[in-house]
């Protein structure tokens, strides 16, 4: 019986130290787990931010892709700091078209989002009203500040035949000044 005593402590000893071993371990591979999960957890939300901020940057890019178009067809209303000699020769054509004798730009500035524009023609009057229907009907939003059409005298102070002179300022509204 003895015998039987003594196995039975060393069984039991041996049950109880295994069951010491397995609760450490248990308690080592649940902490494990948990600090595995929260480093999963945070590189998760990292990951989700970066695809999220992914995903906006692809929907911008598509919705900057899908209105090239309309942005091209707006800007053709604006007169961008690097296209001022474009509108100032799309004015000098104008006054060709007119069929004005000489158009001689005074003054061009900038003030805020108004570009200002002065000039000088000489021609026949109806040909130097016509260039100012032309200029007006520029696809911008132009206001005419200043307006003066006058007979062109000579020496003598005689009114030369057909001969108009014309001083204009123009406030042009759609400026960009990037």
């Amino acid at each position: 019986m003895l015998k039987n005593n003594k196995k039975i402590t060393i069984i039991l000893t041996a049950v109880i130290l295994l069951n010491f071993i397995l609760i450490g371990v248990y308690v080592y591979v649940v902490r494990a787990i948990k600090d595995k999960s929260e480093s999963t957890s945070i590189l998760s939300s990292k990951l989700s931010g970066y695809i999220s901020k992914e995903g906006k940057i692809n929907i911008l890019k598509k919705t900057i892709e899908d209105t090239s178009v309309d942005r091209a067809k707006l800007y053709k209303y604006f007169v961008d700091i690097n296209d001022i000699p474009v509108f100032t020769k799309r004015v000098e054509s104008l006054s060709k078209i007119s069929g004005v004798d000489s158009l001689v730009i005074n003054s061009l500035s900038q003030k805020n989002n108004i570009l200002f524009l002065d000039f000088k023609t000489e021609g026949s009057f109806e040909n130097t009203v016509y260039l100012i229907q032309l200029v007006k009907n520029l696809p911008f939003k132009i206001d005419i500040k200043k307006s003066y059409i006058s007979k062109i005298k000579n020496i003598n102070n005689k009114a030369v035949v057909d001969k108009w002179e014309g001083i204009f300022s123009i406030e042009i509204i759609g400026f960009l000044n990037n």
